[in-house]
């Protein structure tokens, strides 16, 4: 999934908004988004750095709001 520092104003329902926590334990940099409609891989020797890591807590509860958007996709 695709992280991104540009948040709109209004967070959709395939955006995960990460918490003033979240950012704090990441180490990211900038207020942050998750696109979870976003999903791309990457050749790991285009990844210059690590600019932080989301808390095991955060990834679960990402996860679980996908898997609810693919299923309500699925339900269309």
């Amino acid at each position: 999934m695709a992280i991104s520092s540009q948040v709109p104003s209004q967070v959709p329902e395939d955006e995960y908004l990460l918490s003033s926590t979240d950012l704090k334990t990441s180490g990211l940099p900038k207020k942050s988004i998750i696109k979870l409609g976003k999903v791309v891989t990457i050749n790991q020797s285009l990844i210059i750095k690590k600019l932080g890591k989301i808390p095991n807590q955060t990834i679960a509860s990402i996860l679980n709001q996908f898997n609810t958007s693919i299923v309500s996709n699925t339900n269309v």
